[in-house]
C-alpha cells in the first residue's frame, strides 16, 4: 500500500503528469504493434495516458493528448517516410503531415473522458473504453480515412481473442483492451481487487475463442489456388519493362500444377492491359496452357471526349477461352498517394500535384466466376476496410483475394502491419482469404483467420492449396457495424450529458 502510495505521488507532479505519463503511453503502445510480439503491452499501455487526464482541464486535457498523440503517431506510422515510390521530401512531408493531422484531431476525444473523470472520479475511467472504440471507428470512415495504426493490430497474433471481430468487428478488440486499461487504472487507484476484474476479462475472450477455434465452420467445398509471388522491386518493374515481368511470372507459373485459379500481385503486369493487345495475348496464351484462369493486378487506361483520360489500378481475370476479361476497378485509393480527396466537392483538386497517381475511383464492386465458386477483390490498401469486404460477400463472394505491392516500404514495419490487417477481414465474414502480395507477405487463411500457408519476406515464391469455400454468414456480415454504432450512440449520451451538466453549473 505504501509503494503505491508512494508511485502515486511520484506520477502526480506536473512534468509527468503533462508531459511523462502520456509519452511513455505513446511509447508503450507503438512498441505493441507488430511486427513486435509484445502485443500484451497495449493491455497497460494507455493506463499511464489514463493517470494523466485527472483532476484537468478541457484544455491540458488536449495538450496531454496531443504528446501522446505525436509520441505513437510520429514512431507507429514512421514507415511512411521510407516510400521508394516518392521523392524523399514528399515521402517525409506525407509522414509529418499525417502525424501533425493525428495529433491535433486525435486529443479531442480525450476531453469527454477527462470531464468523466472530473465529474464521476475513478468511476469516469469507463468512459474511456466507449470514447476511444467510437474514435477508432469514426477513423475508419471517409475520403481520409485511415484505420492502420489501431489497436486491435496489437492483437492481430493472438488469434483466440480475434474471433470476437466476428460479431463485434475489429470495434470489439478496440473496447476489450482499452477496458482492461480501465481495469488497471482502478487497481492502481482504489484497490487491487480490481486486478481479479482485470484477469477475468483478459481471460474470457481467450477462452471462448479457444472454444470457437476447436468448432471450426464446415466447408461446402473447395477450389486448388495457386499464388505467385515475384519479389520484383518496385523501381525495377516499370525500368525492366513488360516483358521482363511476364517472363518472369510466366516461369514461376509454369511451375504450378492443377490450379483452378493462379493469382499474381497488383501491378504484377506493368502496363494499360486493357490497351495492350501483346500482354493480353501473352495472359490468354499462358491462362490455356495452364488451363486455369489468371488474376492479375495491372492498370487501365479510358480515354474520354475533350482529351480526358480515366486511369484505374485494377485487377484482371484472365480465363483460357474466348471470353471477356474481367475488370475491377480500386474503389478506395489511398489519399494523397493515389487521388487527392474530396475532388466531388470540389473537382479542381484534381489539377494539384503531390506525386500523386491520380487514378479514377472504381465504381462496381465485382464479382468475379470462376468454376465452382464467386470471388471479390481488395486491391492493396482496400483490404484494411472491412466495409468492402461485406460488400463483396453480400454480393455472394464465396472466398476474398488482395492483391498487393508492399514493395515501396522495403523492410519497414508495414509489409507486416498490412498482412496481419487484412487477416482481420477472414474472421469477420467467415470466407477463407487469399493474398497475393508482391514482395511478401502473401498467403492462404480460412475462415477463422487460420494460415493455411504464407511466405517469406522477399523471396520469389510459390503457395499452392485447396482452399476451403464457406456458406453461411457471421454475425458481423449480417449487422455489420452495429456494435461501434452502439458505442457512438453512448459517445454522443455522455458528451450531451456533460454540456448539460456543464450549462446547470453555470447558472
Amino acid at each position: 500500500m505504501e509503494r503505491r502510495e508512494a508511485a502515486l505521488k511520484l506520477i502526480q507532479n506536473d512534468f509527468w503528469q503533462s508531459f511523462g505519463l502520456p509519452a511513455i503511453a505513446g511509447l508503450i503502445l507503438a512498441f505493441s504493434l507488430p511486427p513486435s510480439p509484445l502485443g500484451f503491452l497495449a493491455w497497460a499501455a494507455l493506463t499511464p495516458l489514463i493517470l494523466s487526464l485527472e483532476g484537468c482541464s478541457i484544455g491540458e486535457a488536449y495538450r496531454r493528448g496531443a504528446v501522446f498523440a505525436l509520441v505513437f503517431n510520429a514512431l507507429s506510422m514512421y514507415f511512411l517516410a521510407f516510400n521508394s515510390g516518392a521523392t524523399l521530401p514528399i515521402a517525409a512531408a506525407s509522414w509529418v503531415g499525417l502525424v501533425v493531422y493525428a495529433t491535433l484531431i486525435s486529443p479531442l476525444f480525450l476531453i469527454p473522458v477527462a470531464l468523466s473523470l472530473r465529474k464521476w472520479k475513478n468511476w469516469g475511467v469507463f468512459s474511456f473504453p466507449i470514447f476511444w472504440t467510437g474514435f477508432e471507428y469514426l477513423k475508419s470512415l471517409g475520403e481520409i480515412a485511415w484505420p492502420w495504426n489501431i489497436i486491435p493490430l496489437s492483437q492481430s497474433n493472438y488469434l483466440a481473442p480475434m474471433q470476437m471481430v466476428s460479431i463485434t468487428g475489429v470495434w470489439g478488440l478496440s473496447f476489450w483492451v482499452t477496458g482492461i486499461n480501465a481495469l488497471i487504472y482502478l487497481a492502481v487507484k482504489r484497490s487491487t481487487i480490481w486486478l481479479l476484474a482485470v484477469i477475468l476479462w483478459i481471460t474470457i475472450p481467450f477462452i471462448a475463442g479457444n472454444i470457437a477455434l476447436k468448432h471450426p465452420p464446415q466447408p461446402m467445398s473447395s477450389v486448388n489456388v495457386a499464388i505467385v509471388q515475384g519479389n520484383v522491386v518496385p523501381e525495377d518493374k516499370w525500368a525492366n519493362g513488360l516483358i521482363y515481368n511476364i517472363g518472369l511470372y510466366r516461369d514461376l507459373t509454369e511451375e504450378i500444377s492443377g490450379a483452378e485459379l493462379i493469382v499474381w500481385p497488383e501491378s504484377a503486369v506493368p502496363t494499360y492491359l486493357n490497351m495492350s493487345l501483346q500482354a493480353r495475348r501473352i495472359l490468354r496464351g499462358l491462362a490455356e496452357r495452364m488451363n486455369a484462369p489468371i488474376f492479375t493486378g495491372a492498370l487501365a487506361l479510358f480515354n474520354e471526349p475533350e482529351d480526358i483520360e480515366r486511369r484505374y489500378n485494377s485487377a484482371f481475370l484472365i480465363k483460357p477461352d474466348d471470353s471477356e476479361i474481367e475488370r475491377y476497378d480500386k474503389i478506395h485509393l489511398v489519399p494523397f498517394g493515389e487521388r487527392v480527396p474530396f475532388q466531388k466537392l470540389i473537382p479542381s483538386l484534381g489539377k494539384l500535384n503531390f506525386g500523386q497517381a491520380e487514378f479514377t475511383v472504381g465504381q462496381d464492386y465485382h464479382i468475379f466466376q470462376i468454376e465452382g465458386a464467386r470471388f471479390g477483390a481488395m486491391v492493396c490498401y482496400e483490404s484494411i476496410f472491412p466495409q468492402i469486404v461485406r460488400r463483396f460477400v453480400a454480393d455472394s463472394a464465396d472466398f476474398l483475394v488482395n492483391i498487393t505491392n508492399d514493395g515501396w516500404y522495403g523492410k519497414t514495419v508495414e509489409p507486416y502491419q498490412h498482412a496481419l490487417l487484412t487477416r482481420f477481414r477472414s474472421i469477420e465474414s467467415g470466407r477463407s482469404m487469399v493474398r497475393a502480395a508482391n514482395t511478401g507477405i502473401s498467403y492462404f487463411t480460412d475462415a477463422q483467420g487460420r494460415f493455411l500457408a504464407r511466405t517469406k519476406m522477399e523471396i520469389r515464391d510459390i503457395l499452392q492449396v485447396e482452399l476451403p469455400i464457406y456458406d453461411g454468414f457471421t454475425f458481423y456480415q449480417r449487422f455489420g457495424d452495429i456494435f461501434a454504432y452502439f458505442i457512438l450512440i453512448i459517445c454522443l449520451f455522455i458528451t450531451i450529458l456533460h454540456i448539460i451538466l456543464g450549462c446547470l453549473v453555470k447558472r
